[in-house]
Order: structure tokens, then C-alpha cells, then sequence
């Protein structure tokens, strides 16, 4: 069970136990750490008999306090499951109380258990919402100042606010993430909701269009034909809706456009179908043409082309526009009109492309070598196609502003941990299978927190924007960086073994080193950063290769910094 269905599971009330070990299973390691805690502090104070004593008599009674209660609301929430949401929201202030009193037993202000505050409050914000977790927060922050105020000589009030702030900005992190969360959700069942609608007015079109053929086919004088005509209709509209269907489960917006292109030259029996979309916003103008080889081309067009200008100038944005040129026309087509290569064709059609829900609008472009007359019926198809392909292209569109959005880290601009971990998993199944080395190297910025004491976090900010574009330019293209977390950076690099490695890495660091940052109304600042690679073989797994760097890295700092250690 992931945390999203634990979310809902705790929103609605619907619990199992599995979501009830799901919500313990943190008390669960707490518990754990408490008594191992307790058991090494007092081996360490053995020579402090008299401390030792004050130490069990303070921390084992809160020991079987938590275990106490713990049991008994769970036994409770087994009990009465309609009560569940208000049982654990008890369970979550009571811990609040407790871990105060284990602080206040264990070190009052020295004390690390005020670590277990975030613990609470990101339980609180992922299962009972930005509210409850805010009151966590509060409830937390108050008394944890409370224990600062009556022992405020144990802790610097620096370090303090410190705590105190980490502790709401985690809950700010936690709701924002909620938030979208939350967003991104709704916009995705909104566009299914759209998608839906488009599917129905699509069916609604063919109905009309059958009933159509039907009245008609009575017709004395055209009941044969009509007959056949219906026949030859009915069967493309099942083959339109499989084929709808085919269009919005493409991968990519090329593979999407060839497809429809495909479809509506074979529909048309003409010779060329093209795409072009427009963005009026940005002035831009995107041809997709189809090579002879079957392969998409994708290339920018100028935005004032003469026949664009004439899509808009003649209403090209609603959507039943249609324009047609054949050889028989009086107005003679010019040449200035031709967009895909080739001769002047016998007939040139625009077709508008509209029914995205965020405007995505453009042309259809229709050209066949030899003369003849385009099915009007067909067009008809190709224009409501031509809606489902707008709604694809930006399904397809966001899809991959969410997907940026989600492997890339907000501050750098770099790939973040998440993506990380997925190519280490990705590269060492290729390197095991095809036998190939494969090597990191993780760095980060030498005194960075000194550095942000002195001259304030944003200028930190901007020197870890500039630095990521730094190491990024001294990188191979194969080379893959991301943001590890906070100064920390991570290099992976296929097919690369150590000596390639440490290649690489003294790149990163010499130009770090050499670079000069340059702010408004602060002298130009240097900084260093120190690296460690590991490299597969001699390691076998992902821990142990990304533990190898680390302790490489570890190896660099203590030796003096600024270097490059394996």
C-alpha cells in the first residue's frame, strides 16, 4: 500500500490493518530508537552511577507510557472503526506531549528527540490535511519553546530558531506538496472529463450523420447508391473510433501526427497529408511533413507564411474552416503558398485543426497530384479526427511539462534525486548485462554552510544555480548530474571506469575552482567543492556503489578539500 492510498484511507475512514500498521509502524521504530538510545547512554555513563539512575527513572516510565497508550488506541480503533480518524488524530497529539516530556527527560534543549517532531508533523499533514498538520506544528512549536524558555542557557537561540524554523518550514514543504498534489489531480480528472465529452459529441456526430444516410437512402432515385454509401459510412465511423482510441494512446506527439496523417491520406485517397500547428501567443508555426523514408520531419515555418496569412485573414480559427484550390480555378494557386516540397499540386486543401481544451489550434494542409473532387463526408471525418488529435497533442504536451516538472530539481534546473535513483537502477541492469564499468561521483560545495552564515541564502541559491551550470559544461554528453540534496551533487557516467572517473570529476572541480562568482555590491567570491567516485566492479549493487563515492568524498574532505579522491 503506497502513501496515496493511505491518504485516502485516512480521509474517508475506510481502515484495514494494514493501514493500521501503515500509521505505526513510525511509532514502531520510535519505540525502537528510544530504547536502543537509552541502552547506549547507559553503557556510556557507567562511571555516573548517580546519572544513570536519574536516567532510567525519567525515561522508562515515558517508555511504557507510549507503549501503554499506543496499545490501548489501537486496540481502541479496532473497536469502534467508525471512531478511527478521531482515535489516531488523539494518538498524534499525545505523541506531541510525549516526545516534549523525552526531550525535557533526555537533555531538555540538548536533546536530538526533537527530530521526532518532523516524524509527527508530516504524519499529521499526509494523513489529516494542511489543517491538522498546522495544529501539529503549532502544538509542537509552542512547546518546544515553552522547554527553551525555562532552560534557555543549554541552547544557543540561534540554533533554536533554527530547529524551530526547520520544523515549519517542513510542514510548508509537506502542504505545498499536498497542494499539488492536489492540483495536478484535479487538472488530470478534468482533462478525462473533457476527453469524455469529446467522445460523446464524436458519437453524437455519427448518429446525426447515420440518420442522415437513412433518410436519404429512401429516396427513390438514390436508394441504391445511398444504400451503399451508408454501407461504406458506418464501417469507417467504427474504424474512426478504433482509431480515436489508437491516437490518444501514442507515446509521442511524432508518432501521434504520423499516425493521423496515415489515416486521413488513406481516407482522403490523396497523395500528402500535413500538420502544421500555430501559436499565436509566440508567434510560431510548426510543420510536421512525413519523409519519404515514413519518418515525421519537424521544422519551424515562418509565422507570416502566405498561406497562413490566409488561414487567418479568412477565418481559419473556427472550427468548420475549409479552403480548397484546384487546377481549375480561376485564381491560380502561387507557388508562394507551397509548403511541403514538390511540384504544384492539382489540388491544396486547409482543414482547420482545433478542440484542444488550452487552444491548441493549426492546419490540416490536403495536397494531391491529380485532379478530382474531396468526399465532403470525409472531410467531415477528418475535421472531428483532427479534434481528437489536438486534444492528444496536448495531453501528450502536458504530459511532459509533468514529467519535467517531476525529474527536475526546482532550483538548478538539474535532474533531482528522484530521477537519480531511477537511471542508477536503469544503468546498472545494462552495465551487469553487457559486462561494461560503470562509475559516480558525488561532490559537494566545501563550507557551504559558512558560506551561507556570511553572505545569506540567497546568495547561496544563486552560486548552486550557477555552479550546477558550471559542472554541466564540463561534462561528457553521456553524463548524467543531478542535485543529490542541499550543496550535494551526483555525476553517473556509462561505460566509464575509474580512470575515466577521476577524469571527470578533476574537469568538475578545476573549473568550480577557477570560476569566479560575480554579485551586485559583494567583492567576486570563489568556492571549491570536493569530490568522491566509486565505480561497478569491484561493487555490485547500487548501495554499495553509491557508498563507495561517499566515502570517497568523506576521504576528500577530511584530507583537505578541493580534491578528487576514489
Amino acid at each position: 500500500m503506497d502513501i496515496r492510498e493511505a491518504k485516502y484511507i485516512f480521509k474517508t475512514g475506510e481502515l484495514t490493518a494494514d493501514h493500521r500498521r501503515f500509521f505505526f509502524m513510525p511509532k514502531v521504530f520510535l519505540i525502537i530508537g528510544i530504547a536502543l538510545w537509552t541502552v547506549a547512554t547507559y553503557q556510556q555513563m557507567e562511571y555516573l552511577a548517580e546519572k544513570r539512575s536519574t536516567l532510567v527513572a525519567g525515561v522508562l516510565p515515558l517508555f511504557i507510557w507510549i507503549i501503554a497508550y499506543s496499545v490501548a488506541f489501537m486496540v481502541a480503533a479496532k473497536k469502534y472503526p467508525e471512531r478511527t480518524k478521531i482515535i489516531y488524530q488523539a494518538v498524534i497529539f499525545l505523541d506531541v506531549i510525549f516526545i516534549t516530556l523525552l526531550i525535557r527527560t533526555t537533555g531538555v534543549c540538548q536533546s536530538n528527540f526533537y527530530l521526532a517532531y518532523y516524524l509527527l508533523i508530516a504524519i499529521e499533514t499526509f494523513y489529516f490535511g494542511m489543517l491538522g498538520g498546522a495544529v501539529v506544528t503549532f502544538s509542537a512549536g509552542i512547546l518546544y519553546m515553552l522547554l527553551y524558555l525555562a532552560n534557555s542557557e543549554q541552547l544557543f537561540v540561534g540554533d533554536f530558531a533554527l530547529r524551530l524554523g526547520f520544523m515549519f518550514l517542513t510542514y510548508l514543504v509537506l502542504a505545498t506538496l499536498e497542494e499539488n498534489e492536489k492540483r495536478i489531480r484535479l487538472n488530470i480528472e478534468s482533462q478525462k472529463d473533457e476527453i469524455e465529452k469529446l467522445h460523446g459529441q464524436l458519437e453524437e456526430n455519427i448518429g446525426r450523420i447515420i440518420e442522415e444516410k437513412h433518410f436519404a437512402e429512401y429516396q427513390k432515385d438514390e436508394n441504391a447508391r445511398l444504400l451503399r454509401i451508408q454501407q461504406e459510412t458506418t464501417l469507417r465511423r467504427r474504424s474512426h473510433i478504433d482509431f480515436a482510441k489508437e491516437l490518444n494512446a501514442q507515446d509521442t506527439i511524432e508518432e501521434t501526427i504520423l499516425l493521423f496523417t496515415r489515416y486521413s491520406k488513406d481516407l482522403l485517397d490523396v497523395d500528402h497529408v500535413a500538420i502544421v500547428t500555430l501559436d499565436k501567443k509566440n508567434r510560431r508555426s510548426i510543420l510536421y511533413n512525413e519523409f519519404i523514408d515514413g519518418d515525421i520531419e519537424q521544422k519551424e515555418i515562418p509565422f507570416n507564411h502566405p498561406l497562413i496569412d490566409t488561414f487567418f485573414d479568412e477565418g481559419g480559427e473556427s472550427e468548420t474552416f475549409q479552403k480548397i484550390w484546384t487546377a481549375g480555378n480561376k485564381e491560380e494557386l502561387p507557388d508562394s503558398f507551397l509548403i511541403v516540397p514538390g511540384g504544384k499540386p492539382a489540388l491544396l486543401a486547409i482543414e482547420s485543426l482545433s478542440g484542444g481544451k488550452h487552444g491548441t489550434s493549426g492546419m490540416i494542409v490536403i495536397s494531391s497530384e491529380s485532379e478530382g473532387e474531396l468526399n465532403s463526408d470525409c472531410m467531415d471525418e477528418v475535421r472531428m479526427l483532427g479534434s481528437h488529435l489536438a486534444i492528444a497533442i496536448e495531453n501528450l504536451t502536458l504530459r511532459a511539462k509533468l514529467q519535467e516538472l517531476a525529474d527536475t530539481d526546482g532550483l538548478t534546473g538539474l535532474f533531482n534525486h528522484r530521477y537519480f535513483q531511477i537511471t542508477m537502477d536503469r544503468e546498472i541492469r545494462r552495465a551487469r548485462r553487457y559486462k561494461r564499468p560503470l562509475s559516480i561521483t558525488i561532490f559537494d560545495i566545501d563550507h557551504f554552510k559558512s558560506f551561507n552564515d556570511t553572505y545569506g541564502h540567497p546568495i547561496g541559491d544563486a552560486v548552486l544555480k550557477e555552479l550546477a551550470i558550471i559542472a554541466q559544461g564540463a561534462l561528457r554528453t553521456t553524463d548524467i548530474i543531478a542535485r543529490y540534496g542541499g550543496e550535494e551533487f551526483v555525476v553517473v557516467m556509462p561505460e566509464t571506469d575509474k580512470n575515466g572517473a577521476l577524469a571527470v570529476a578533476e574537469r568538475i572541480r578545476r573549473a568550480i575552482a577557477e570560476h569566479t562568482f560575480e554579485f551586485n555590491n559583494l567583492e567576486p567570491l570563489h568556492v571549491t567543492v570536493s569530490l568522491g567516485v566509486g565505480e561497478m566492479p569491484p561493487t555490485k549493487t547500487k548501495e554499495e556503489l553509491i557508498k563507495m563515492a561517499d566515502e570517497a568524498l568523506y576521504r576528500a574532505k577530511e584530507s583537505g578539500r578541493n580534491k578528487v579522491a576514489s
